[in-house]
């Protein structure tokens, strides 16, 4: 079983024993390296002690030799082999839950080498305040490093931070631009979003065909919310009644999904 850093760590505090009771001794040398992420640092340090007969360093790499040993080859790992181990410790789920603080190593590692995935994952945890304390602006620099690499999903966060004012003052156009590049990659989200912008005249000149396209290309790729727009829009905007095969159709695909408002609409037909 692999056991998130943070437990691993304060299991060095207490010599590697977990019945052991916690004391106030200061961090070993190893011990600081680990805080710090020195993976190569502590694994030197270790087997030089060890090599010197500590029986407490022993110890440590009898239990936990194997997985300093992975974390050494990670730490020399290619940026996006970095980047995709803070992913997998921000995704992992069930028993195993999210270890934020060596996922936000990872992320910074792999987004200080100019990796577009680690960029991401770096402005996502500081955008949600996990494994650092929770900063827009410096989510906007990432989620902006990654876009102008040309990775969908961080340019669809940085317009939803530039729509959603987090960057304390809504900037419509520049968030149309990047929904725009995200959505023309494929992104369902995007893709909804920019239809929304198109039909609310929001950044973007309103543009109801713009809005049809947008919502049928979000709602092809099963995005429900986009799904109803598209059916509403349709009658609305075409003057097909509600009722009809096309406008139904799309309303019948979201309420299979759950959405309310479909619910509420196919209802009252």
């Amino acid at each position: 079983m692999r056991y998130p850093l943070s437990l691993l760590l304060a299991l060095t505090l207490l010599g590697g024993c977990a019945s052991q009771a916690p004391t106030t001794q200061p961090r070993t040398s190893y011990q600081e390296a680990l805080y710090r992420f020195d993976f190569v640092g502590a694994q030197r340090l270790l087997l030089a002690q060890k090599a010197q007969g500590d029986k407490r360093a022993a110890r440590y790499l009898a239990d936990q030799g194997e997985w300093l040993a992975g974390q050494v080859v990670l730490q020399q790992a290619s940026p996006q082999t970095q980047a995709e181990q803070a992913e997998t410790l921000i995704l992992q789920s069930g028993p195993q839950m999210s270890d934020f603080r060596e996922a936000a190593h990872w992320a910074k590692s792999a987004a200080q080498a100019g990796n577009p995935q680690g960029q991401y994952w770096l402005g996502w945890l500081l955008e949600k305040g996990q494994g650092f304390r929770q900063n827009p602006h410096q989510a906007s620099y990432w989620y902006q490093q990654a876009a102008q690499q040309g990775l969908a999903c961080a340019q669809r966060q940085l317009a939803l931070l530039l729509e959603n004012g987090a960057l304390m003052v809504p900037d419509l156009q520049e968030a149309a631009h990047w929904y725009g590049a995200a959505a023309r990659q494929g992104d369902p989200l995007a893709q909804l979003n920019l239809g929304q912008l198109y039909l609310q005249g929001r950044g973007v000149p309103q543009d109801l065909g713009q809005a049809e396209h947008w919502y049928q290309q979000a709602a092809e790729q099963g995005e429900a919310k986009a799904q109803y727009q598209l059916g509403m829009l349709l009658h609305l905007n075409q003057g097909l009644p509600l009722d009809s095969p096309q406008p139904r159709y799309w309303l019948q695909k979201a309420a299979e999904q759950g959405n309310v408002q479909a619910l509420d609409t196919l209802s009252t037909l």
